[in-house]
């Protein structure tokens, strides 16, 4: 059992988190307000026991994928086979490891498709706030569908982590209504980005729930690939502090009618191509100077 001591000092008083691997402890040394306790529980939970709990060079693992609540299970098993076919390490993590894990163990994380709405309640803005702490602090961050969807402004419908300014939009009805899922295309929209140079100029993609990019300010945002049907952005690509994101509509992970994916998924007609070499792409992008 791993024991860190996080000490939080207030004025005449001092309390000491003990961050557990499976729960905190909780002592205070003085008598005070219960809201000052609730304050640097908050204060925990929003940035985790990193501070505290340096990382070894040794256990540094590229990826890490949430598998958690609102998760779609086909999303986090294709993007496992297609982060491992890309030649990186890779981890899946939950709930309990996302909110008192350390997170910098991981270069860059992936939030795989799945219910927008469901990521956003389970999160809440705690969680929300330690995604784009995260990414802030140097880290990358891949949002595939629904995990793309959770990655905007908030919007006051459903809370964002704030990763940039502009709405998510989704289910884009244009091209299937929720919870329905179709085969559609996207198209090259920036040539001379890292990701999509030598790409292909136009795929077929699974679309299931994902979202479009409405875009309130440009700088620095790369639209990659816009969906063929609406015109609008698919994929999008910015620096985000130190960090980088990578934001996908598509579930690109999904190899349709193809077994490599590990997920014996099928949907009628069976896609033509592979989006895993973009997938790549994608990650060296996420992880370039991490």
């Amino acid at each position: 059992m791993i024991k860190i001591s996080i000490p939080i000092f207030f004025p005449d008083i001092t309390y000491k988190f003990e961050c557990y691997e499976d729960y905190l402890l909780f002592r205070k040394t003085d008598t005070r307000t219960k809201s000052l306790f609730l304050f640097a529980l908050a204060i925990l939970l929003l940035f985790g026991c990193e501070g505290s709990n340096p990382i070894d060079p040794a256990d540094i693992i590229d990826v890490g994928i949430f598998n958690g609540s609102g998760t779609w299970a086909e999303s986090v098993t294709a993007l496992t086979h297609a982060v491992e076919n890309a030649g990186f390490d890779v981890e899946v993590f939950d709930d309990v490891v996302f909110f008192t894990g350390n997170l910098n163990k991981y270069r860059m994380i992936i939030w795989p498709g799945g219910d927008p709405r469901e990521y956003s309640v389970n999160l809440g803005s705690i969680g929300l706030t330690r995604i784009r702490n995260y990414v802030e602090f140097g880290h990358g961050f891949f949002g595939v569908g629904g995990g793309a969807a959770i990655a905007d402004s908030d919007s006051g419908h459903w809370a964002g982590a704030g990763l940039f300014r502009g709405d998510a939009v989704w289910p884009v009805d244009r091209i299937r209504p929720y919870p329905d899922e179709v085969l559609t295309d996207i198209i090259l929209s920036d040539r001379g980005h890292e990701i999509s140079r030598n790409s292909a100029n136009q795929y077929v993609s699974l679309y299931r729930w994902g979202p479009e990019f409405n875009i309130f300010h440009s700088g620095g945002i790369s639209v990659v690939y816009r969906y063929v049907i609406t015109g609008n952005p698919a994929i999008i690509a910015f620096p985000f502090g130190a960090g980088r994101v990578v934001l996908s509509g598509c579930q690109l992970e999904i190899e349709e009618n193809n077994e490599r994916d590990g997920t014996g998924y099928s949907i009628e007609p069976g896609d033509p191509d592979s989006e895993w070499e973009l997938i790549e792409k994608i990650l060296f992008y996420c992880l370039n100077n991490i």
